[in-house]
């Protein structure tokens, strides 16, 4: 599963699956000041319902701030969504599916 950023209250910025473009869907190179529990939410500018690009870039590296900045934010800031994610030949991504363990 991989999170649809609405708001981004309840999506991790270090640790969740939000980018479906980075193998892992995770950001990868966590900032030495990063707290764990940053929420997405930080890196946008709820006045104008867009990514803070300058936020975004320093705290991330180039590769991994340009993949975010192209992240669609929902406009009227729906809660976030995990969703399942498809690649583009319509194939389900076997990452992205996550299973309940067994009782």
């Amino acid at each position: 599963m991989i999170w649809r950023i609405g708001n981004g209250e309840k999506v991790r910025i270090w640790g969740d699956n939000l980018l479906p473009e980075i193998l892992g869907f995770k950001l990868h190179n966590i900032a030495d000041s990063a707290n764990l529990e940053d929420r997405v939410c930080e890196l946008v500018d709820r006045d104008t319902r867009c990514w803070n690009s300058g936020l975004v870039q320093r705290n991330l590296i180039p590769l991994e701030a340009a993949h975010v900045l192209n992240l669609p934010i929902s406009m009227r800031l729906l809660e976030d969504e995990k969703i399942q994610f498809f690649e583009k030949g319509g194939n389900l991504c076997q990452d992205s599916i996550s299973y309940a363990p067994k009782k």
